[in-house]
């Protein structure tokens, strides 16, 4: 997902890393200086929950978009 240009990205973290079924929010290019990467995140979001946690990222004012999940799972 990634946020509007105006969001503040740690309070918005703070603020949603215990919606229900978040599991996790990390910023993509933590230390990126360009505005564009650094308001990429990664959302971990579980199985039950995904499609409900994806319509409140996406019904967030802050957020500029939240894409469905990648087809397949990436490997850790």
């Amino acid at each position: 997902m990634k946020l509007k240009p105006d969001a503040d990205p740690q309070a918005f973290v703070r603020r949603l890393s215990h919606a229900p079924g978040i599991i996790k929010m990390t910023q993509t290019f933590p230390d990126e200086t360009d505005r564009e990467l650094a308001r990429l995140f990664v959302v971990e979001i579980e199985q039950s929950a995904v499609e409900s946690a994806i319509d409140q990222l996406r019904s967030d004012s802050l957020v500029e978009y939240a894409a469905d999940p990648a087809p397949r799972r990436l490997i850790r």
